[in-house]
This record gives structure tokens, sequence and C-alpha cells, in this order.
């Protein structure tokens, strides 16, 4: 019987692929373009099936776990561009299929299996003797009508469930749906402003001792100076970093009702903004002399900008 083998390019630093054995519960669904799950070394790793080879010389060939797709996620048109870019940049094609990848496509995901059959006990019957983990699956969800497919595959005991699911699916028993968690929460940041107490407070350092309401020490004062100065709220962290001065002086003027605080969502920094202006760098004389060869004569110059 000849074997169905597949060509796979996996995310680990080496430029070539991987060809692991279909077996026939997975052949359906075996094409190029589809993602799978297979073992490699004492880890398992997702990969993109790239190739289908009648043959092959390799001896000791492993099975694949599981396949995570009914339609391939990569169509012609993308592998072919994948495998350019892998060898146009020097980067092992399964890497750069990682990073193509959609997301919420990913492994990590969470996909949800919804049962969609209202009566379920016909269903019931004809698994239980012909197809098991179908079966138990059924039962599954006719308790609980929506798992994780993690959530399943606990309740079912199966070592590989997705090309179980996608059977399931095609027969209409069951939908698949993949949901994500947002990776980046919002920045959110704690401001400081005086109160009108503490505005009150932060001019009677330059009053007598005895009239003064409330005592402050040397930093508290500092502090509710900075603080009343701002038109705005002011970001207690730059405050704190700017003057030296501990967070828990600023929790004390909180307890005293002097400052109170605020929470604001702000805008994360991309790493690609610039700082500030770009600095000036005076070229040598071998620098001088190189640009007189390169650069057109309005554009030459002594100093350049980085």
């Amino acid at each position: 019987m000849q074997q169905f083998l597949v060509d796979i390019a996996l995310p680990v630093p080496l430029d070539r692929t991987f060809t692991y054995l279909v077996p026939p519960e997975f052949q359906p669904f075996a094409r190029t373009g589809s993602r799978a799950l297979v073992p490699f070394g004492k880890k398992k790793l997702s990969g993109v099936i790239v190739g289908l080879p009648p043959t092959t010389t390799v001896k000791g060939l492993k099975p694949l776990l599981d396949l995570l797709d009914a339609e391939p996620t990569f169509s012609e048109e993308m592998l072919n561009l994948t495998r350019w870019m892998s060898e146009y940049y020097f980067a092992p094609w399964g890497e750069v299929l990682k990073a193509a990848t959609p997301q919420g496509l990913t492994i990590e995901s969470t996909q949800q299996v919804r049962l969609m059959v209202d009566d379920v006990r016909p269903l019931l019957e004809d698994t239980k003797p012909a197809a098991p983990k179908q079966h138990a699956a059924l039962l599954a969800l006719q308790a609980s009508k929506e798992l994780t497919v993690l959530q399943l595959q606990k309740k079912v005991r199966a070592r590989s469930i997705h090309a179980l699911l996608h059977q399931m699916e095609e027969k209409g028993w069951i939908s698949l749906e993949e949901t994500t968690k947002a990776k980046a929460k919002p920045k959110i940041e704690k401001f400081v402003t005086a109160t009108e107490s503490g505005r009150d407070a932060a001019a009677e350092p330059n009053k007598p001792a005895e009239k003064r309401n409330v005592r402050l020490t040397a930093n508290q004062s500092k502090l509710l100076v900075e603080v009343t100065k701002a038109e705005e709220p002011l970001p207690i962290q730059l405050v704190l970093k700017r003057l030296g001065i501990p967070l828990s002086t600023m929790k004390s003027l909180e307890k005293k009702g002097l400052v109170i605080f605020t929470k604001r969502e702000v805008i994360r920094k991309s790493e690609y903004e610039p700082v500030g202006p770009a600095p000036q760098f005076e070229l040598n004389a071998h620098q001088r002399r190189a640009l007189t060869h390169i650069a057109p004569e309005p554009t030459r110059h002594s100093s350049c900008t980085a």
C-alpha cells in the first residue's frame, strides 16, 4: 500500500522542510496550504503543508498528530510568495509562514465548538458503535452545548481532535468559531491633581508656622508645589521621577485630601517615533571627500543629520 506523505515547513531555524506520514483519518483534509500539528523531537509544532511528495528516501517517518484546517489557510499564490520571501531574505520558510499566518488562526487561539442539531439522540445512536470519538464528543456537547476545543479534547480523551471536528462540521453537526483575546491591553496611566485644600496648603510654607493648617514634610511640600503648578493632571510616575521622591510621599498627600488620583488610557508610543530632533554630525576629511563623489553639487555640505 502506497504511503500518503506530506512535506511540512516548520517554524524552526533550519532551511528545509520535513516529511511526515498522514494517517488514514487525516487524508481527506491533507492539502497544500493547510496547517498540521506534528511531533518534532520532544515537542509538538504546528506547520504548513507545502508539498505532497509521492515517495521519499527518508527512513523512520513519523505520522502527523492532527490537521488544524478544514480548508487551506494559504493559497498557492501565498505559498509561492512566502517561498520567494524566504529565499530573498534568507529566512526559513516555516518562520515566514508563521509570520504570515492571519491573526486568530494561530494554534494558541481559542476555538469554540457549538452543537448545531436540535435533537442529538439519533446521532448518538448511530455513532455509538461506529464512531466512538464522535459519540463521545456529541455526548459532551449535549451536556454543555458549547465548549472550547481544548475542553472538548479533554472530555473525549483524544490525542488529536481537529480533523475529527472538521468531519463533524462538514456533516452539519457542529460549528467551529475562532476567537482570540487581545494581546495588547490598553495602557492605563495614573495622574495626580491638587485639590482646593492642596492648593491652599501649597502656599502655607510662606506663612508663619502658627498659621499653617496642614503640617507637611519637606518632600511633601516640594511635591505639592510641583503638582499645583500644573494646569492639567500630571502623570504620577513622571513627577516622582523628576523630583526623586518616593510614591509613599504622594500617597500620604492623597490620604490628607490634598491631591486626588485619576486613571486615564494613554496612547502607546511606537518604537519608531523620533524622540527629538535629529542630531548634527560633523564630517571628517575622508567623509567629505567621499561625499563629493556621491552627492550632487547642490546637496554637498560639511555636516549632515542622522
